[in-house]
């Protein structure tokens, strides 16, 4: 096989299906923290994930929901916004994810993630923050 060969270009996918999710523990490779929360129509709901393992760098945050919706995280005891924010203003599109600054969150440290639909629909709302383990 080359790489000018289009036979073996269209093979390949058959041949080596990409995983449908991978988690990857190794310090220093991409790792995903997620977050999936059925929200209420005009409701907040609250949910929390613990960096385990090993501290945590975000890179990038995105989301999928079937409605709007306001976001407010908090890290330990510091907020990263003083009020809600609009959900694609924190976490960009799944074309464009927004890249975060969160510093490098130490093992153990627990994310509170508020969530407000504000769509008045019932609201499926998935959050992704992925970045490197690191230490």
């Amino acid at each position: 096989m080359h790489f000018g060969d289009p036979s073996a270009a269209a093979a390949t996918p058959a041949a080596n299906p990409l995983p449908q999710a991978t988690i990857v523990q190794a310090p220093g490779m991409t790792y995903d923290y997620h977050i999936s929360q059925a929200v209420g129509a005009g409701l907040t709901v609250q949910a929390s994930f613990q960096i385990t393992d090993h501290d945590f760098i975000p890179d990038f945050a995105n989301y999928v929901s079937t409605g709007t919706f306001k976001v407010q995280i908090k890290i330990g005891d510091r907020y990263l916004s003083n009020v809600p924010v609009v959900g694609a203003n924190i976490f960009g599109t799944g074309q464009a994810p927004m890249p975060v600054n969160m510093g490098t969150l130490a093992r153990n440290t627990i994310v509170y993630v508020s969530l407000t639909d504000t769509s008045n629909n019932p609201n499926q709302i998935d959050i992704t923050f992925r970045g490197r383990q690191v230490n």
